[in-house]
């Protein structure tokens, strides 16, 4: 990689690949001038120094690197010719075998930057390999920055809820953390969020979208912990302000799954069963193939729930199959739902780390 802020830096050409070059390198700092036959009035709007003149060999002197785009093949080879007699790095756009450097599909997030190159071959490709690598960007700068923190022997506190499926996901993203580092020295903070201070009260009477997730945001606002762990369905969609999201790459099933006494799959269950969700969505999806049945709310981690089907309390309940291969619970389960028949919650069986937007 090269640092060409503020470094002189030549196009000669005006075209499209031009301008997209163009554009690059400004991002980058550079100092840009342009030489071509004709004036671009898109070159204008970008403040470039442009210089409506015939190429002379002379005109590259005293620029850090040139790039030859002009939609003369014969013309490009010989501005090569003329860099390489004067040490200049050179960038030919239709010849990649003539590019003394590169400029590639590039795409930063805090410290990190990723750049993809296909050769020349493939630009566009470039571009949508950069774009999916995007997804993970976020996590990856997490990653360095918590890797930082670790080589100067500092501790790593890890916020979570305190149930026995919230501190599995915790170790869970620990032990993916410690493959990128594992000296990381990570310890578990955890917190009772508002939801878990209301366990009999239903969800859509408590009426906030953060209620389990506002104490862990808080403390980490404050400092209190460098990151919080949550099922990504239970993330708001608005983040306070100050806070980042990145979403685990690591996914479990995302399915819906019926847990009933004596292990009876949906159609199985008898007229008038009651089953336990607090879930509107859930409610209906169910009640459109087996309107006999009874729906009352429940609440609990996944242990009281299944706990309250197996003493009688509820015929069955619906849970989300994540938690339960999470916890080894799969024996539980009498019945996978079809996501096509039963769309899930969005982000269900996906885990999100949220941050600071910076790691002290």
């Amino acid at each position: 990689m090269l640092d060409i802020e503020n470094r002189n830096c030549l196009v000669i050409g005006a075209g499209n690949v031009a301008l997209r070059k163009i554009s690059s390198l400004i991002s980058y700092g550079a100092n840009v001038s342009v030489i071509s036959r004709e004036v671009c009035p898109e070159l204008e709007a970008l403040g470039i120094n442009q210089s409506s003149k015939e190429y002379k060999p002379e005109l590259i002197e005293g620029n850090f690197l040139v790039i030859a785009a002009t939609d003369d093949a014969d013309l490009n080879t010989a501005i090569y010719k003329d860099c390489v007699k004067r040490n200049i790095m050179v960038n030919v756009v239709d010849k990649p075998e003539l590019c003394g450097f590169i400029l590639p599909a590039v795409y930063q997030e805090g410290d990190l930057t990723i750049s993809v190159s296909t050769g020349g071959k493939s630009p566009m490709m470039s571009k949508l390999i950069r774009d999916e690598l995007k997804n993970n960007a976020a996590f990856l700068d997490v990653i360095g920055k918590l890797r930082l923190k670790a080589k100067q022997n500092r501790e790593i506190l890890l916020g979570t809820r305190g149930s026995r499926l919230a501190l599995k996901q915790a170790e869970i993203v620990i032990s993916e953390l410690k493959k990128y580092y594992p000296e990381m020295i990570i310890n578990i903070k955890t917190f009772k969020t508002t939801g878990d201070k209301m366990p009999d009260v239903p969800l859509d009477e408590i009426q906030q979208d953060d209620v389990f997730t506002k104490e862990l945001d808080a403390a980490l606002l404050n400092n209190e912990i460098d990151l919080a762990v949550h099922s990504l369905k239970d993330v708001p969609d608005i983040l306070p302000g100050g806070l980042r999201l990145t979403i685990f790459p690591k996914k479990e099933d995302p399915r819906d799954v019926l847990i009933s006494r004596n292990n009876l799959s949906l159609r199985e269950l008898p007229e008038g069963s009651v089953i336990g969700t607090s879930s509107a969505r859930r409610t209906e999806q169910v009640k459109s193939l087996r309107p006999d049945l009874e729906f009352f709310p429940i609440r609990g981690n996944i242990d009281e729930r299944i706990k309250k089907v197996e003493n009688g309390q509820y015929d069955a309940t619906i849970l989300a199959a994540a938690g339960l291969n999470r916890l080894g619970l799969q024996g539980k389960i009498a019945e996978y739902f079809d996501i096509k028949k039963f769309p899930t919650a969005p982000g269900q069986g996906a885990l999100a780390i949220v941050t600071g937007s910076e790691i002290q």
